[in-house]
């Protein structure tokens, strides 16, 4: 099991989508590992997290190249 938490402060040059963040996420993850031979082995993982460190798609409330309200 593993346990993410973020916490962002994003200064945009546009202060509409500036802002603060935080989210956290609770995660299982797997891992299987067998060795055929002293030279051969195979690897399995599995598992979710939180795969950026980019957070300003997390305050970001207005397109900045058209203008338009961002979901």
């Amino acid at each position: 099991m593993r346990y993410d938490y973020f916490d962002t402060n994003v200064t945009s040059l546009a202060a509409v989508n500036s802002g603060k963040a935080k989210d956290d996420l609770v995660n299982f993850k797997g891992s299987l590992n067998y060795r055929f031979t002293d030279l051969v082995a195979a690897y399995a993982n599995w598992g979710q997290s939180f795969h950026s460190n980019d957070a300003r798609g997390s305050t970001i409330n207005s397109d900045p190249v058209t203008g338009e309200q961002a979901e």
